[in-house]
């Protein structure tokens, strides 16, 4: 009797588990997915979308040219006044903006 506790158990504790890491196959389309298909999602996601810190780690030269070209567009559209007009046709604070055409 002691016996099959232990083994009904342990069997549920396994059938738990598996549905857990693996998920359940057996669903259909709506398959819950369990940790190991969520992590490999994860992985995915990070290939496709790497984040700024790993750019940096990793490309730094090109993240850099990147950075560096942003700030220069957007401090060229500071200076032509466009960010100033754009920021009032969206409806944003612009008065710290100096005004640049005096």
């Amino acid at each position: 009797m002691v016996e099959k506790s232990l083994e009904e158990k342990f069997d549920e504790f396994v059938r738990q588990y598996n549905l857990d890491m693996r998920g359940d196959n057996n669903t259909g389309k709506d398959a819950k997915l369990g940790l190991v298909d969520n992590v490999r999602k994860i992985g995915e996601t990070q290939r496709l979308y790497p984040s700024l810190t790993w750019l940096f780690a990793h490309k730094p030269g090109p993240t850099i040219a990147v950075t560096v070209g942003i700030f220069l567009v957007l401090y060229g559209l500071t200076v032509l006044g466009a960010v100033k007009m754009f920021g009032a046709m969206l409806g944003v604070d612009v008065s710290y903006f100096p005004d640049i055409h005096q």
